[in-house]
């Protein structure tokens, strides 16, 4: 009825975001650490709910300066009607900070009390994506969709959670045996 677990994972990871010459953000191979949790219940026969966390960071060196931070918590509640009927709801959160070193857009470092000014982007996002499938036969699917997204802060004047992006998708999956 109820499983779950984690996840600790430590290495070197390259980091994708950063910036040749940026001593604050720099790109480079950096020391990072992701680690996740999830948990699985089996509510009934027919409802199923998974839950899970996952967080990464990247330091330039451990016990140094931190580069960037993210964390995702993710909801999948799926509902099996009968054995053709199946619709799956998956609900996502996101939020990360990213630091680097501001510039005056000349490329120059701008300097506060002599030291680099430190800026944190930081970020939110949020997905929700409803999936409805009908199996014909065991080779043979039919599927309804959508994607429902958007992050915090998108355009100048709005402030919070706002709706960016939507999609709508229709897929008719049909196995033929060569």
């Amino acid at each position: 009825r109820v499983s779950g677990g984690a996840r600790l994972e430590t290495g070197k990871y390259i980091n994708r975001n950063g910036d040749v010459g940026d001593t604050r953000n720099p790109l480079i191979i950096a020391k990072g650490l992701n680690y996740s949790f999830w948990s699985t219940m089996k509510i009934t026969s027919k409802l199923r709910n998974d839950i899970n966390f996952e967080a990464a960071d990247l330091w330039q060196h451990y016990g140094g300066p931190l580069i960037n931070s993210q964390k995702i918590i993710r909801n999948t509640m799926s509902y099996q009607f009968t054995r053709r009927w199946f619709l799956r709801l998956i609900a996502e959160y996101s939020w990360s900070k990213e630091f680097y070193t501001d510039t005056d857009g000349s490329g120059d470092f701008v300097a506060v009390n002599g030291k680099p000014k430190i800026v944190k982007d930081k970020s939110r996002s949020f997905s929700v994506d409803p999936l409805l499938s009908y199996k014909i036969n065991p080779f043979t699917v039919f599927y309804v969709g959508a994607h429902i997204g958007g992050e915090a802060k998108p355009y100048p004047n709005y402030s919070g959670l706002t709706q960016t992006d939507q999609n709508v998708f229709v897929k008719f999956q049909y196995f033929m045996p060569i």
